[in-house]
């Protein structure tokens, strides 16, 4: 349910032919999800796809959104993450593709809001936007407020590292769609490298 802050984890593969709607407070998605109708899932605090986890629908139009750090202080510096390990991948029939890291809006201070494509990464949306962001949707850097959309900036300060980090053999493929890519690194007066979008 919608209240839910207890943590998550996605254990099994799963296959539906409805939306699938996760409500936690860490989300670790382990296993594949196939379904007809979009997924969504919304953590207060970070989510985590692992193992080469699969996520897919196959319903025209249908949505993938994955939002984190919902809730103010939820808990650990990075709360607010989004990360992708080797080999997970998204893929949509026309829907779109949102990675909604920093839902709070954090912008000063020591925070690890960021997303990370650890390597081996594919988002394939077949003609829909793929967002890769964070923040409000309120409209601003020439967003819509209320459509959905994080109009803001993933975030990272207080370490070395950007706050959307894209390493290697990474595959970004809208198929015509738009790609929005927002970051906002802070280093907060740590030494070393700070980049608001990083790509290897």
């Amino acid at each position: 349910k919608s209240t839910n802050t207890a943590n998550i984890t996605i254990a099994s593969t799963t296959t539906l032919a409805g939306p699938i709607a996760l409500f936690g407070g860490i989300i670790s998605i382990n296993e594949n999800i196939t379904t007809s109708g979009s997924i969504s899932a919304n953590a207060s605090n970070k989510i985590d796809l692992l193992n080469g986890s699969d996520l897919r629908t196959t319903g025209s139009g249908a949505n993938i959104t994955l939002k984190a750090g919902i809730a103010a202080g939820s808990g650990a510096w990075n709360s607010g993450l989004i990360y992708l390990s080797n080999g997970t991948s998204l893929t949509t029939n026309g829907g779109n593709i949102v990675l909604w890291s920093n839902a709070f809006n954090v912008s000063s201070g020591i925070a690890n809001n960021e997303i990370i494509f650890d390597t081996n990464n594919t988002l394939n949306s077949s003609g829909g936007k793929i967002v890769i962001a964070g923040g409000l949707d309120d409209g601003a850097n020439g967003g819509v407020a209320n459509d959905g959309l994080p109009d803001g900036f993933a975030y990272r300060a207080g370490a070395t590292g950007a706050a959307v980090d894209i390493r290697s053999t990474v595959s970004i493929l809208s198929g015509g769609g738009d790609v929005i890519i927002r970051g906002h690194s802070n280093p907060s007066g740590v030494s070393g490298t700070h980049n608001g979008t990083r790509g290897y």
